[in-house]
């Protein structure tokens, strides 16, 4: 099975239609509210964006200012976490094809943004896992690579951006990661994280105002984020960027 090296590294650090049945189809942006009228917001992440072809809107930006609590994926501001975490190198899947991506854009963290946010506003921030949690995830992940010429390395990196661009969630988690990984390493480093989380999120969002914002290919699909929610009851609101 094809398996693409890069991309895998930039959902690990980073997944049309007007009908109610369809509502989650696109979207990154979500304000959740639960039956006893709680108000939360869910942001989907480009963990690593190109400056000047991906902005983090003012909306985004302001919706988090109004929050106690700011989830990320991992604590960034843990410096243990961070330290067990980048001495590893289980997450770098493939070190060439990230120094392409490096050399060709000016890239800036979106969820060191966040932060920045956050820190300037007394927000908390926590962890929805641990470094040692996805290291465990990743040492699972077959590794079983074709090598990329740098043209379809940037071909594959432009296509991330438009799918980011156009929120194009659902297809995003069950269409375009299944064709570029297989369905194996999406359902490991995709789904079984997303359910993971669901029970700390629920926490989070019943203690406070919390700002959840985690990689894109967590929203969408039938096993994303937005429809584990929905199921337990949570009133979904886009919110148009």
């Amino acid at each position: 099975m094809k398996k693409i090296p890069f991309l895998l590294w930039w959902v690990v650090l980073l997944v049309f239609s007007c009908s109610t049945e369809r509502e989650t189809k696109s979207g990154i942006f979500w304000k959740i509210t639960s039956n006893d009228g709680n108000e939360s917001f869910l942001y989907g992440t480009m963990h690593e964006y190109p400056e000047g072809r991906i902005a983090v809107s003012k909306k985004v930006l302001s919706a988090l200012r109004t929050c106690k609590t700011l989830a990320l994926e991992r604590d960034l501001k843990n410096v243990e976490d961070q330290r067990i975490f980048l001495q590893n190198d289980k997450h770098k899947v493939d070190l060439k094809a990230n120094q392409v991506i490096a050399s060709r854009y000016n890239l800036k963290s979106m969820e060191g943004e966040l932060v920045s946010v956050a820190n300037s506003n007394n927000i908390k921030i926590r962890g929805l896992e641990t470094a040692k949690e996805l290291l465990d995830v990743l040492d699972k992940v077959p590794h079983r690579y074709e090598s990329q010429t740098e043209e379809q390395t940037i071909e594959h990196y432009e296509q991330l951006i438009n799918i980011y661009n156009s929120e194009l969630i659902d297809y995003f988690a069950d269409e375009f990661l299944v064709k570029e990984f297989g369905d194996e390493t999406r359902k490991l480093v995709v789904n079984q994280r997303t359910l993971n989380w669901l029970d700390d999120i629920e926490g989070l969002v019943k203690e406070d105002k919390t700002f959840i914002a985690v990689g894109m290919g967590h929203l969408g699909g039938k096993n994303g984020l937005l429809n584990l929610l929905k199921n337990k009851g949570y009133k979904l609101e886009r919110i148009r960027l």
